[in-house]
């Protein structure tokens, strides 16, 4: 299956494709090309550029991802992400996803604390990967700068699937839709 990843930067749709690659034989593909980052997939050359590229490409899927910047009890920031979706993905006569990132993307490496240990030589302990409020900056602070988005598709590469599946509830929807 042809996976399409929309996101915010290609650093975080090349970290989530090498997280579902873990578990899923599939081929996850960046629909952008351009580099378009966090607000500026709000505005309408975005929408033309993703409307283009539907048309130049064929997915199977397409899996758009976003950041909050929130929790997930924040229900205008929820509303604003929702509405952002479902204007973008009615471009793509298939089927859609959507990854809200509570937070950011580096939540996803406190959802599996142990191989986050291993990875910065760390003795951290975290209950709940999603009441970090700054994940990136703790990220950074934790690991005294050694932590780069650049290299997160490697980094989470290095976790494991089914304990981030357990701890993450955001990605519950894909795994579900892409186990069947």
């Amino acid at each position: 299956m042809k996976i399409g990843l929309i996101g915010e930067d290609p650093n975080d749709t090349a970290a989530i494709a090498n997280l579902l690659k873990l578990k899923f034989d599939h081929q996850f593909v960046p629909v952008i090309k351009k580099r378009a980052k966090g607000d500026q997939l709000e505005n309408s050359k975005f929408t033309k550029l993703l409307k283009a590229q539907l048309i130049a490409d064929n997915y199977d899927l397409l899996i758009f991802i976003r950041d909050l910047d929130g929790f997930d009890n924040e229900d205008l920031k929820v509303k604003a992400r929702m509405d952002w979706f479902s204007r973008n993905s009615k471009h793509f006569e298939g089927h859609s996803l959507f990854l809200i990132n509570i937070q950011e993307l580096e939540a996803i490496f406190f959802a599996d604390v142990e191989n986050l240990n291993k990875i910065f030589n760390l003795g951290v302990k975290f209950k709940n990967p999603l009441s970090v409020s700054k994940p990136k900056e703790t990220l950074k602070r934790l690991t005294n700068e050694k932590y780069h988005e650049n290299k997160a598709a490697d980094y989470i590469s290095k976790l494991t699937y089914d304990t981030v599946l357990k701890n993450y509830k955001p990605l519950k929807e894909i795994d579900g839709y892409l186990k069947v």
